[in-house]
């Protein structure tokens, strides 16, 4: 089992159990895990995100790195949009 543990885009290995009490548990980092942890921690909510894979790469089957227009809204409910924006992310002009 890898022990390894990703904060804030940092990974370090963990040594001993993570004493600290969370509000939610979410298993699963996929679209849907990393969404309802946003929202969870967008209403103040302590949330734990838990993966078994600690390679971010493990998602990475096949992205186009194109967002359709259609999930605008739904970036900027999860507060996303100018996050992605200011990493470089360009409009396509495209919006609905």
């Amino acid at each position: 089992m890898n022990n390894t543990m990703v904060c804030n885009g940092e990974a370090s290995q963990l040594d001993a159990p993570i004493n600290e009490s969370f509000d939610v548990l979410i298993i699963g980092a996929g679209l849907a895990g990393c969404t309802a942890a946003r929202l969870f921690a967008l209403q103040g909510l302590h949330v734990a995100l838990v993966e078994r894979h600690a390679d971010v790469a493990a998602f990475k089957q096949l992205c186009t790195h194109y967002i359709q227009a259609s999930a605008t809204p739904t970036l900027r409910r999860l507060g996303l949009d100018r996050l992605i924006e200011d990493a470089g992310g360009l409009r396509n002009g495209v919006d609905i």
